[in-house]
């Protein structure tokens, strides 16, 4: 009967694919901590950027992108976590917001992880121009820093467009271990996941941020390390500078020694976030692999188990990624912390 098929695939779900009571309440609670630390911790941030800023003590470029970052960090842990502990954690099926809320929530999913991907991408690139080329620098245009976060936002909200068309509410038991189920017509089991019409989307998605995470990654390293070649080299008693008619002339150091000491501490930033960058985004990664390396009628039960299980664990180390930015920013800058730490107590208006 109806019903019956209703009871017997309503326990195959549960007893194959869905998280226990315990699970879902260890996973509540970590995610809890998570939104609460990341969002107070990323409008502090903006908080103390905007004192900074008010002081004339900090770049425009620096403040253009930081802020950006902590937007980005707060979009993807306001929008993420709540909806993932609702809508996937607790309630997976039906999936409550309908196919249009489902294609918004990865919609800014991906665009949230693109402008974070490129925001690290631009700073590390503009540094590593300030640091190595300097006068190039400062041939250029001093709004080039707002046009450029402009551009980071505007090139993910094009990378994210793929996610309307790949992503959408479908039946989780159409098209693989049906028969392990027991049922010739299952009840269908309604969720947000990828539409398989559209797998060769989807695929090229999967696989495009993937490459472009492991591109960013090394051009980001190469940045740094050509960034610190270049501050050992202006450890000596003098700095080289080339004149337009191809003269050099020496600079004494202490014209430049506090520059210095900026751009090592926005090198050491760099390194921090994309060490975080490297090693929570990671797991992530692998997960998002694991939905394209093999299709969905090659699905088995115990693959899907494997991925409902190991997603609350990758995204974990993804919202983390984003929670314990402003603690980097802390331990790269004195003045910082210090004003971090006055903002959260509430001692700067």
């Amino acid at each position: 009967t109806t019903e019956g098929s209703q009871r017997s695939t309503s326990r195959f779900w549960h007893e194959s694919v869905e998280l226990s009571f315990r699970g879902k309440a260890a996973v509540s609670a970590v995610y809890g901590v998570l939104f609460v630390v990341g969002v107070l911790g990323n409008v502090a941030v903006i908080r103390v950027i905007q004192i900074l800023r008010g002081k004339n003590q900090i770049q425009e470029i620096v403040n253009s992108h930081m802020v950006s970052m902590a937007c980005s960090n707060l979009l993807i842990l306001m929008v993420g976590i709540p909806t993932e502990l609702y809508s996937i954690i607790w309630c997976p099926s039906p999936w409550p917001t309908g196919n249009l809320g489902c294609k918004g929530f990865y919609f800014v999913w991906e665009v949230s992880s693109y402008a974070t991907i490129y925001n690290i991408l631009t700073f590390s690139c503009e540094r590593y121009l300030a640091t190595c080329h300097p006068l190039q620098v400062k041939a250029m245009p001093s709004s080039r820093s707002k046009k450029l976060v402009a551009l980071v936002w505007l090139v993910a909200i094009i990378s994210g467009l793929p996610t309307l068309f790949a992503i959408g509410v479908e039946d989780a038991l159409l098209l693989f271990w049906v028969e392990q189920s027991g049922e010739s017509d299952p009840t269908p089991i309604l969720i947000c996941t990828n539409v398989s019409d559209q797998s060769f989307m989807f695929e090229v998605m999967v696989y495009t941020s993937f490459s472009l995470y492991i591109l960013v990654l090394l051009l980001v390293a190469f940045t740094c390390r050509q960034m610190c070649g270049k501050l050992l080299k202006d450890k000596s008693n003098s700095l080289r500078v080339k004149s337009k008619d191809g003269s050099i002339h020496r600079l004494p150091k202490f014209t430049y020694s506090e520059g210095g000491s900026t751009r090592k501490q926005n090198i050491i930033m760099l390194g921090c976030l994309v060490g975080a960058l490297a090693i929570f985004w990671v797991p992530f990664q692998c997960r998002r692999l694991m939905t394209v390396l093999r299709s969905k009628t090659q699905w088995t039960k115990e693959y899907y188990q494997s991925y409902i299980t190991l997603q609350p664990i990758t995204n974990s180390f993804y919202y983390l990624s984003f929670t314990v930015n402003p603690l980097l920013y802390n331990v790269t800058s004195k003045q910082f912390r210090r004003l971090f730490r006055q903002v959260l107590k509430g001692r700067c208006r």
